[in-house]
């Protein structure tokens, strides 16, 4: 065993103890404290020049962070800033951490140059970051990964790692998608529909079973069509904003030209073509019988479409040439007075603006 010593201030060898039957320095059942005496049991008075320990509170939060209280670099207290076993970091609720300024956000950098966030994932080395450069804000992915914005948990945008950003569900059915030449081009329900008009006053009558060019309104006038009259009306080319092979209807504009008490029918006919570049005509024929509602009021706008039909084949740039007839209906009564025919149109679905090049889609 060691004989051990105790100083107490100049005093040396104040006591001599052997450590094996005596471990303790010093034991009391009275406080030992700091500074000038507080009551007359203090059993030991510590001054506090020349102290190096460090005074610390009487409690303190599990797991919380020690902060120096003061600048003498010997007191310290507790904090609300925990770091816990497996090494989570935990701030109060609404405080922040700040680099290079107090926080006046959960998150608040602040640099001369070019402040950033970086964040990997490194099983898959993605790699994205939000910087304030200069006079702008980037915001993206320096790995090979596409980019995905969301509201209430679904993606609405989406940059892939090509660069094509798709706005609506972000690329996956439904999205209007921007490709990184500039070009716009529709998908799922965000394709839109357009029609061609066939204006029936510029059309090319024959020379019998043609209709009659009455008194439509005041000084206005357009063709009433009685039972296989007919007309050749102008051709026309499908749009280069046409979807490639999609489906499209025929649909015709017409006036009423009297008030009838019961329904009456009426039936009309489209003989027609639309043919590719370098490619033979075929010609297809569409019919269909309308009703008019009984007492519909005179110079009443009606419209009647043929849809469904399929657009196998079809492309921007072909031609179509149309023939336009009123038949003879299957059932039902014909109007009093012949109805005014407006115009016959086909509504298509439209997937870009326009074309790439003149020629390609």
């Amino acid at each position: 065993m060691a004989t051990v010593t105790i100083r107490i201030g100049n005093s040396d060898n104040v006591l001599q103890y052997d450590d094996g039957e005596f471990p303790s320095a010093i034991e009391t059942t009275e406080p030992l404290n700091a500074g000038s005496p507080v009551n007359p049991s203090d059993v030991l008075i510590l001054g506090t020049t020349g102290v190096t320990g460090v005074v610390g509170p009487a409690t303190s939060t599990d797991h919380a962070i020690v902060r120096f209280n003061g600048t003498d670099g010997t007191t310290i207290q507790n904090s609300l800033v925990t770091i816990d076993d497996a090494g989570s970091f935990t701030l109060p609720a609404g405080e922040g951490i700040g680099i290079g300024t107090a926080p006046s956000y959960a998150l608040h950098v602040v640099d001369a140059t070019n402040p950033t966030v970086f964040l990997q994932d490194t099983t898959n080395t993605c790699q994205a970051f939000l910087v304030a450069q200069n006079t702008t804000v980037r915001l993206g992915s320096v790995s090979n990964h596409a980019v995905y914005i969301q509201t209430n948990s679904a993606d609405r945008i989406g940059i892939t790692n090509a660069g094509v950003v798709n706005i609506g569900d972000a690329g996956t059915t439904n999205y209007a998608s921007f490709e990184v030449n500039g070009h716009l081009v529709l998908f799922g329900t965000a394709t839109v529909f357009n029609d061609i008009q066939f204006s029936l006053s510029t059309a090319k009558v024959p020379a019998a079973n043609f209709p009659s060019w009455d008194v439509f309104s005041g000084n206005l006038k357009k063709f009433t069509f009685a039972i296989n009259d007919f007309v050749y009306l102008e051709a026309k080319e499908l749009s280069h904003s046409y979807k490639t092979g999609s489906n499209y209807e025929w649909h015709i504009h017409i006036f009423t030209n009297v008030v009838d008490g019961t329904d009456r029918t009426v039936k009309y006919e489209i003989e027609y073509s639309i043919t590719d570049v370098n490619a033979v005509v075929s010609v297809l024929t569409e019919s269909q019988q309308f009703t008019i509602p009984a007492s519909t009021a005179d110079l009443t706008h009606l419209k009647f479409s043929i849809s469904g039909l399929d657009g196998t084949g079809l492309e921007m740039e072909d031609d179509i040439t149309v023939l336009f007839k009123r038949i003879a209906t299957d059932t039902g009564t014909d109007p009093s007075i012949d109805p005014f025919v407006s115009m016959v149109g086909l509504h298509y679905e439209v997937d870009t603006i326009g074309s790439r090049t003149e020629e390609a889609k």
